[in-house]
């Protein structure tokens, strides 16, 4: 399958399963309160498929356009409604129930995250061991004490496995501004405690590595050599023949002693031509290809499409039991909820760039490629999009729930729901706000595609 077919593929899937939990949050909660659901849509626009079903004659909607969904509930100025349904309208019920509805939706996608993130701390999540192989001079890091071949073993008391999660870790103390106790094993075989105190939390908050960005410290990194071993189909690598089991020794006349080597220049050479010496069942052969740009986390890069071995890297695997993956997974949804919340305060501040949003060929990309990595991969990414639907739409803007919610706060201060009139012009406004908010992602995605194609120069 290409990454094309990945792409569209698992975009498809993820949206799907996501607006059609969202959308069942309202509409459990509906039906709990007794209103009445005229339509479940997934997607807006045309209906390209409907059904019928239950007592209440429910209409189940495919619409033309896979980038939301609805939910209809009866309303007292639809015609033809008998008194007995003005009691199941959705107004006439309390500011309560009201409330408990609108809010069903987000709260649906949380739990959504909440199981991925299970499933996945259950199978097992891989990371790096937790042996400081790196650290930056003069960075924070050095400055506390931490050496090379320091092994972290505990976080205020807590066992840890993967770097991955002491980076969560410190990531949840830096939004509370707490202090933090690491325990280290120095390569001599000594236990000792570092404290690590956050003072600009917020700042810190937004550091998704910070072991790395904010101490200068790295994990010691498997060294593998240079073997391929798969090729993604359609890629870089496939079209210029490279296959699984080649060797390669040399890029652009320069050798390849490991793994590393050859990410460090292919990473350097996005839509640039590269020559490529490679060993084949003890044959040289020499091939040429064309890396692909790839929007990483830290900017543009060269990649070829091409995996390494990592059956024998000795790499480390978090996998917990079964209730304290439970408590594990909801730890981390509320914690990857506030870092979406701080993000979006930043954002409005200007001290995050608009260009960090991505649109739908963003979210296909990276569900195409979490996708061809592993199950366990593609159900974190499914949880990360999850967590951050239910916050954006808990945003006060009109048309999302935030907005919806918005209303009825209000509505409880005032005394009396909000005029109609008042309603339609937050209406309008909060298509207004989301569509610049969809323009903008649109030309993201746009701009990365354009660039992908000029190349850097």
């Amino acid at each position: 399958m290409s990454n094309f077919l990945y792409s569209i593929f698992g975009f498809v899937i993820a949206i799907g399963v996501l607006i059609t939990f969202h959308e069942l949050g309202h509409y459990t909660m509906a039906r709990l309160f007794d209103v009445k659901v005229l339509r479940f849509s997934l997607g807006i626009g045309k209906p390209v498929w409907r059904r019928t079903f239950g007592s209440d004659r429910t209409e189940f909607v495919l619409s033309l356009i896979p980038l939301g969904g609805y939910v209809r509930m009866l309303d007292t100025n639809d015609l033809e409604t008998s008194e007995k349904d003005r009691k199941r309208s959705f107004v006439t019920k309390s500011l309560l129930a009201r409330s408990l509805i609108v809010l069903a939706g987000p709260i649906a996608n949380f739990c959504l995250a909440i199981i991925f993130l299970w499933v996945t701390l259950i199978i097992g999540v891989p990371g790096y061991s937790t042996v400081i192989g790196h650290v930056e001079p003069g960075e924070l890091g050095e400055k506390m004490g931490f050496e090379i071949g320091d092994r972290l073993l505990e976080f205020d008391g807590r066992k840890i496995q993967t770097w991955n999660e002491y980076d969560l870790q410190l990531l949840k103390k830096s939004l509370s501004g707490d202090s933090v106790v690491v325990t280290i094993m120095k390569s001599t075989g000594k236990k000792d405690d570092i404290e690590i105190v956050f003072r600009n939390h917020t700042s810190t908050g937004l550091e998704l590595n910070i072991m790395s960005r904010k101490f200068g410290l790295l994990p010691l990194f498997p060294e593998s050599e240079p073997l391929v071993a798969s090729v993604l189909n359609k890629s870089p690598a496939d079209q210029a023949g490279i296959k699984s089991g080649d060797i390669i020794t040399k890029i652009n006349q320069v050798y390849i002693n490991n793994w590393t080597d050859l990410v460090d220049i292919v990473s350097q050479k996005p839509n640039r031509e590269i020559e490529i010496q490679l060993n084949r069942n003890n044959e040289i052969l020499i091939l040429r290809a064309t890396p692909e740009l790839y929007q990483s986390e830290t900017g543009a890069v060269g990649r070829l499409g091409i995996a390494r071995d990592t059956s024998n890297m000795s790499a480390a695997m978090l996998r917990l039991n079964y209730l304290n993956a439970l408590e594990r997974s909801m730890e981390n949804t509320w914690l990857l909820a506030s870092v979406t919340v701080i993000a979006l305060v930043e954002m409005v501040k200007l001290k995050i760039s608009p260009k960090t949003i991505g649109g739908p060929v963003t979210i296909a990309r990276v569900a195409g490629q979490s996708m061809q990595i592993s199950m366990v991969s593609y159900l974190l990414f499914l949880a990360v999009v999850s967590i951050s639907i239910g916050v954006l739409n808990l945003l006060p803007i009109p048309i999302l729930d935030g907005g919806h919610l918005l209303y009825l706060i209000l509505e409880a201060i005032r005394g009396q729901p909000i005029s109609a009139e008042a309603m339609q012009i937050g209406q309008l406004l909060g298509i207004g706000a989301l569509g610049v908010l969809m323009s903008i992602a649109l030309y993201n995605d746009f701009s990365n595609i354009v660039y992908g194609l000029i190349g850097t120069g």
